[in-house]
């Protein structure tokens, strides 16, 4: 019909490895079988392995999606700007904007700006260190044996960036407002008694200029951190569910209040109450 269709979805029918390189697609990436180590796979859309992923990188700009596991040999991370999704992972990294989950998570640093959910027969979080903007829900929380396992909630790392770039954006803001409020106070006066030579007026015009961008600038930083400043309260009510068993030694963190937990526990619940005080409930 004269129409041309362009593919957005590329499709590895085997490892990837050394017959195929490593992927970059402008798109959605399918991986029929394993990434191999040392080799990686970037889409600009979701990525999906049917298989495992061993000591290789992922990035996506959408969601990533593990039919087996992320074991990442010490070196293996995943990135994405959607979800993650996995069977298991295992001494690798992940980081993704919106919520990761998998079976289980063993000796493994996560970091996500939505939620952690350790679902499934096992459901369990044992070792490393997880970072999560909301919540953190698990069957089985550190081990018997008392394996280092730190959860910290509330602590979105894209709100926490964005919060410090826009407070050292609106210091710098300020203090050139106050430099160009200084030469137009100096020249304004002179222009209007006819007294500014033309080389003056044109810096008193960009100075002018200068300063109604930069107050329009100032106006949207102020939005944006009423936005953050909502975004932060809403994680002040991040809570850690742990539906078996959660070992004594595991540290939980929420907005920076710290708790360790001090024995065996089961079925519980640990949030803040509206002092800021870690409470342990049961559900």
């Amino acid at each position: 019909n004269g129409k041309i269709h362009v593919n957005t979805v590329f499709t590895v029918n085997g490892n990837v490895c050394n017959s195929t390189g490593n992927v970059n697609f402008d798109g959605t990436v399918v991986v029929n079988g394993d990434v191999q180590a040392g080799f990686s796979v970037k889409a600009t859309g979701n990525i999906t392995i049917v298989g495992n992923v061993e000591g290789a990188s992922l990035e996506a700009g959408g969601d990533i999606r593990i039919v087996a596991g992320l074991v990442g040999q010490g070196r293996g991370k995943a990135v994405c700007g959607g979800n993650f999704k996995a069977l298991f992972v295992e001494n690798a990294e992940v980081i993704a904007r919106g919520d990761v989950t998998a079976d289980v998570f063993l000796h493994s640093q996560v970091r996500c700006g939505g939620s952690l959910v350790a679902e499934g027969r096992k459901g369990a979080i044992i070792g490393g260190v997880c970072v999560v903007g909301r919540d953190i829900k698990a069957l089985t929380v550190g081990s018997p044996s008392g394996v280092a396992t730190s959860l910290e909630l509330g602590v979105d790392p894209g709100v926490m960036e964005r919060m410090r770039l826009n407070k050292d954006r609106a210091c710098v803001l300020e203090q050139e407002l106050g430099k160009l409020s200084q030469i137009i106070n100096l020249l304004a006066p002179l222009k209007a008694a006819g007294k500014l030579p033309e080389s003056k007026a044109e810096v008193l015009d960009k100075a002018i200029s200068t300063k109604e961008n930069y107050e329009l600038e100032a106006v949207a930083l102020t939005a944006e951190r009423e936005e953050l400043g909502a975004s932060a309260r809403d994680m002040a009510n991040s809570q850690f569910i742990c539906r078996r068993d959660l070992y004594y030694g595991t540290k939980v963190t929420i907005c920076q209040v710290p708790f360790t937990v001090p024995s065996d526990l089961s079925r519980c619940r640990i949030h803040l109450n509206t002092a800021k005080e870690i409470v342990v409930g049961l559900v």
